[in-house]
């Protein structure tokens, strides 16, 4: 087996990023609560040097920017990257591969 060592990373080169979709509970599991939701808690458990959020709706993109900001009040290393995801778009894409592969 051949290895093209050029390409390959040492551990201090590998970049950890975290890519997670933003639900409900963030960026406070409970809206009552000062009490983290699942994004931020593990942001401050674990250290990334990338974060990208995806949101499935403009509520989602406002949440995801408050945990941006909230995590950036802690800790200002890391770059942010916020997707809105239109759905919508994705099921009838698929929708239409799959009727095209039936033809």
């Amino acid at each position: 087996m051949l290895y093209n060592t050029a390409c390959m990373s040492t551990p201090s080169q590998i970049k950890k990023v975290l890519l997670s979709f933003v639900g409900n509970r963030d960026p406070y599991n409970d809206p009552e609560s000062e009490e983290f939701g699942p994004v931020l808690s593990l942001l401050l458990e674990r250290s990334f040097d990338e974060v990208i959020l995806f949101c499935t709706g403009a509520n989602y993109l406002e949440r995801a920017k408050e945990v941006e900001a909230l995590y950036k009040e802690q800790r200002t290393n890391v770059k942010f990257v916020i997707s809105l995801l239109e759905l919508q778009l994705i099921v009838l894409a698929l929708r239409w591969k799959k009727k095209s592969a039936n033809r």
